[in-house]
């Protein structure tokens, strides 16, 4: 409790700090989203999580009418306040105004802007705020906040349950975990094996599965904290039983089994009886019966009060899981390669997995040995697989002989506990607690989309997997070369680092104050970084106070469930990513390599029969043909404007770098007369197929001439590197050879992708996820078609990669052309036109005589890509041009998709089109490019800092 000596604190100054710390807590995070620097982007997280940590401290300690230090408040607000910028000229914030009128007006003037732009949030910043940019003015102001922080948490009691068990729930800060959960986990655990001895013979295997949820706010029945339920699946001889676990939180919570005074008769949900269970195998089986007679699903509604379970009226299933289909375990879904998950499900995995430490650490539900096996998804009966993780446990084994209330999180033998006199060193447990170092095994497998041990082979790393000290030694070694391959994700760095670091989690003896501190260090150190981690990537559309609720809505089935036997399908193969221009739903090619009327063929990007459907986008006699080219030629006008105004007036500047793209297509056919007019753009050639000369790139085909000149159409000053890597049909394993040769000898900032596999299970594409890792961790930025499917399947390989920026088509007026695929709920989905759009094709492949020009026109996602790619060589120029000191940051994808993305905004504001960013310029005055250029430059510098 606080000193005596110290007065109590108002209300209007707790108000204050609170209102404080979620301003600082938000500046810190808009500074930290637009640094490049490390160590800077390291201070601005610390002092989020700090600020976030302050809170909660203070608020748990309102909500317990709890006495805090006045004094130690203050001096956290003048610490505060002392970083407000003083500016005579406003009387809110002079010298002479109190320290909480100047926070006050601080905070107001902040609560106003925050539906404004980011540009202005950092505008407010750079003129209130004198955290800056400076490391020691920063480092200084961290390390005070911290040792406040330490100062605020040093009188009260290490276990905070001592003053959280009565606070009321519906006041609860909702940034903090219920302190209660871990708790009525173990009463769940006592009540469930405590009903587990029947006289059924032969004697029932039992097996239980938990919810893996952050908690926060219980989805059950509206249900607050007071009612922590818990949805596990409950199994007798592999026959699995949904089932929700309710615990009802009391004034003091003193959980026993032997008490035998049980609840009154009454479910708190619908006033029933509820039914006091002596055997868990009675309602399981009973369940059972009703359910294969009836055809129906229904879950179990049991309630745990003082020891004992009981059942309650069973509910209708929500959640329809399909038993005929055995669950998926995380391992086996990380062994199916990187494309298991998407960059959100990838993020809400690690946050759940990260709370999942949190509540079940030092209970029967989490073992020193859980691995990625551990953990297991189940499918549902429309196919579909929930993200929604469960814990499996041994009731038989494990939990039944854990209940002598023995620590279950630490090791058996840890260097701070021990008479080293009396033990062999090599006995001793390097990290004290052997869950946090399979946490950070588990959290890189979810990040890279592997199993660790492929990952410990990547890096020659020797994994001992049966000993703990040979898995913790494993995990520091791979961990230190894989976090170089991660250089935007700062926060998931930080969660791994402290899960990995033995000196944070020695807290000595395996005490109750102990247990609790190492629940306090995983909320702060792991949780809190992988929240961040959260809202920096998908901001304020992912809540995280309902995210329980959007991963069940989330699918991950299509990621992961195994594609058809190679045997089945009939000639399925790579498809370039072209349509007919018979029309916007056109979606479908086939190929014929004589005639310029035709394009390759669109495969289909799952198991099935290729599909042909002859194209006859040669009749650009029909009116829709003829408007969609002249919309397009209008369209490109107004690029080439903005081209000519920023680019083309300053070409005469010295010192610049031009811009080196690689196209990895069919070749080209030099001999076009667009080609002839432009041979200085090529800057190279290499032929990857064994059958023709290494220096010769003909085109036989038609894809490789229309996309290499629209990319000099788009990016003129450039220099254009081509590798033919196939005639119709590329090999993975001669794309990535052809990737690392663009990277390693000509250097390039884009490669053009316009191709897409139907899946990562080809031969050769362990090479091209490689090969495609490499160019990202060299600030080559990679752009690919989506594919031609429609919204009848996800996008292709390898757009789908999270190293590769993946292009959409759209219309002149950006609208969702309908062969694209469907945008991606939460994703930053470019898009750009792909429709109408004409260019260059092979002369010996046309009718000189009709067409002189030799030009044809084509739609597809395949046209939008490399436009998208010309336009981001148009950037790169830019800011080599007019922003140098900014180039380096430029060729970094998440810089370059935040610059594409900017390009959608109309007049600062964010706008999407059929879920689609739309790039697009012109000097339109809604446009960036339509702005006083001091504006541009200020609005670019902000996103490349």
């Amino acid at each position: 409790m606080a000193s005596s000596a110290a007065p109590a604190s108002s209300e209007a100054t707790v108000c204050i700090l609170l209102r404080t710390t979620t301003t600082f807590h938000q500046i810190s995070d808009i500074q930290r989203a637009s640094l490049n620097d490390g160590t800077l982007k390291y201070l601005y997280a610390g002092v989020t999580a700090y600020c976030s940590i302050i809170q909660i401290r203070v608020q748990s300690l309102r909500l317990s009418s709890v006495e805090i230090d006045e004094y130690l408040l203050l001096r956290i607000l003048d610490h505060f306040a002392s970083f407000i910028v003083p500016i005579a000229e406003i009387d809110d914030f002079a010298h002479d105004a109190t320290r909480d009128s100047r926070l006050q007006e601080l905070n107001h003037r902040w609560e106003k802007i925050q539906d404004g732009s980011d540009v202005k949030k950092r505008r407010f910043i750079q003129q209130y705020i004198s955290l800056g940019m400076s490391g020691p003015t920063l480092d200084k102001f961290f390390k005070t906040l911290v040792s406040l922080q330490r100062e605020l948490s040093r009188p009260y009691p290490v276990d905070a349950t001592q003053w959280l068990a009565d606070e009321p729930s519906p006041q609860k800060n909702p940034t903090e975990p219920s302190y209660h959960v871990w708790r009525v986990a173990q009463a769940v655990c006592k009540a469930l094996v405590a009903t587990m001895n029947c006289s059924c013979r032969p004697q029932h295997e039992f097996d239980a599965r938990i919810l893996l949820a952050t908690y926060r706010r219980p989805d059950v029945g509206g249900a607050t904290f007071d009612d922590v339920a818990f949805p596990m699946m409950l199994s007798i001889s592999e026959w699995w039983q949904e089932a929700v676990v309710h615990t009802v939180k009391e004034p003091v919570v003193h959980f026993s089994v032997e008490q035998a005074d049980g609840p009154s008769k009454k479910c708190i949900k619908d006033n029933l009886p509820s039914m006091l269970v002596e055997h868990l195998c009675e309602p399981i089986l009973k369940s059972k019966a009703l359910q294969e007679k009836d055809k129906t699903n229904k879950r179990l509604e049991l309630t745990v009060k003082n020891g004992r379970l009981y059942k309650n009226r069973s509910s209708d299933s929500d959640f329809l899981f399909a038993r005929e289909k055995e669950a998926i375990t995380l391992e086996a879904i990380l062994q199916r390669g990187v494309h298991s998950f998407t960059e959100k499900t990838r993020r809400i995995l690690a946050l759940q997995l990260s709370y999942a430490v949190l509540y079940f650490y030092d209970t029967p539900w989490l073992p020193t040995s859980w691995s990625s096996s551990s953990v297991f998804f189940f499918r549902t009966a429309t196919a579909s697989i929930p993200l929604q993780p469960f814990l499996q446990a041994d009731l038989n084994g494990s939990l039944r002989k854990n209940q002598d209330g023995q620590s279950f999180g630490l090791g058996n033998l840890d260097i701070a506990d021990v008479d080293s006199s009396e033990v062999d060193p090599d006995d001793i447990m390097k990290h004290p607690c052997p869950i946090l170092v399979e946490l950070a095994i588990i959290l890189m497998e979810v990040h890279g989309s592997r199993p660790f041990c492929d990952l410990a082979t990547k890096y020659h790393v020797p994994f001992e997997a049966a000993t703990p000290n040979g898995r913790y030694d494993a995990a520091v070694k791979v961990f230190e070369m894989y976090k170089s391959e991660m250089p935007e994700n700062l926060q998931f760095h930080c969660a791994v680092a402290k899960c990995l670091d033995p000196h944070v989690w020695r807290v000595g003896a395996t005490s109750n104050s102990s247990i609790q501190a190492i629940r306090t260090k995983i909320f702060e150190e792991v949780v809190l970084p992988l929240e961040d981690d959260v809202k920096l990537a998908f901001g304020s559309s992912v809540s995280l106070d309902s995210l329980d609720s959007t991963a069940k809505s989330l699918d991950i089935g299509p990621w992961v469930e195994p594609k058809p036997n190679i045997q089945d399908r009939v000639h399925e193969h790579v498809s370039y990513s072209s349509t007919s221009s018979s029309g916007p739903g056109n979606a479908t090619a086939t190929l014929s390599r004589h005639a310029p009327d035709h394009d390759l063929p669109t495969s289909p990007l799952s198991g099935g029969r290729k599909k042909e459907v002859k194209v006859s986008d040669s009749a650009v006699d029909d009116g829709r043909n003829e408007n969609s080219v002249r919309c397009y030629h209008v369209w490109k006008r107004r690029y080439e404007d903005v081209y000519e105004k920023y680019i083309d007036a300053h070409m005469n500047s010295s010192g610049f770098a031009p811009v080196k793209i690689a196209l990895l297509d069919t070749g080209y056919d030099k001999g076009h007369p667009d080609f002839e007019a432009r041979k200085e753009n090529i800057g190279g050639k290499y032929n990857w197929l064994d059958t023709e000369p290494k220096n010769r790139v003909h085109d036989k085909n038609g894809h490789g001439t229309f996309i290499a000149s629209l990319l000099l159409d788009f990016a003129p000053h450039s220099e254009l590197y081509v590798a033919k890597i196939t005639n119709d049909e590329p090999s993975a394993t001669i794309v990535a050879s052809a990737i690392r040769h663009a990277v390693d000898e000509w250097k390039v900032d884009i490669v053009s992708l316009s191709f897409g596999f139907p899946d990562c299970t080809i031969d050769g594409y362990k090479e091209l996820e490689s090969a495609i890792q490499y160019a990202y961790s060299h600030d080559v930025l990679m752009f690919a078609a989506a594919s031609n499917s429609g919204g009848t399947q996800r996008i292709a390989f390898p757009a789908r990669d999270q190293n590769v920026i993946c292009i959409y088509a759209t219309d002149t007026q950006g609208n969702r052309c309908d062969f694209s695929p469907s945008a991606e709920k939460h994703n930053i989905n470019l898009a750009t036109v792909g429709y109408g759009v004409e260019s260059a094709w092979p002369v010996s492949q046309c009718d000189v005589g009709k067409n002189p020009s030799c030009l044809t026109v084509r739609n597809g996602t395949s046209f939008a890509a490399p436009i998208a790619a010309g336009i981001a060589a148009f950037l790169l120029l830019y800011v080599r041009l007019h922003l140098p000191q900014q180039a380096a940051r430029s060729t970094k994808q998440q810089k370059m998709k935040r610059l594409l993305r900017e390009l959608a905004k109309k007049d600062g504001d964010e706008i999407t089109r059929d879920g689609y960013h739309f790039i697009d310029l012109s000097l339109c005055s809604d446009s960036l490019f339509g702005k006083e250029k001091h504006y541009i430059d200020a609005t670019l510098e902000s996103i490349l800092k």
